[in-house]
C-alpha cells in the first residue's frame, strides 16, 4: 500500500454539488483521492464568494475549496444580458 498527499481537482464542475447536504456531495472528487476542488471556472456560480466559503465552512464538504468569481454571472449582474461593446 501506498499513502500518496490527494490531488487538486483545478475544474471541478458545479458549486451546487459542493453545497448539497445530500448524502454523497462532493463524492465525484472525494473518491479518487481528491482534497482540494476549484469551482466557478466557467464563469457562472454564486457572486458571494464569500458567503459560498462560509457555508461550505460551517456545513462542510468534505474537501478543501477555492472558487473563481464567476465573470459571466458578474457581467449578467450588472450589464444584464443584452450584447454590448
Amino acid at each position: 500500500m501506498v499513502a500518496t498527499p490527494g490531488a487538486l481537482h483545478p475544474h471541478s464542475p458545479t458549486t451546487g454539488d459542493r453545497a448539497s447536504t445530500q448524502r454523497g456531495a462532493n463524492v465525484t472528487s472525494l473518491v479518487p483521492g481528491g482534497t482540494t476542488v476549484v469551482t466557478n471556472n466557467d464563469g457562472s456560480g454564486p457572486i458571494d464568494i464569500a458567503k459560498t466559503l462560509d457555508a461550505w465552512q460551517r456545513d462542510g464538504i468534505g474537501t478543501n475549496a477555492a472558487l473563481y468569481v464567476p465573470q459571466g454571472d458578474v457581467r449578467r449582474t450588472v450589464l444584464g444580458i443584452q450584447r454590448r461593446d
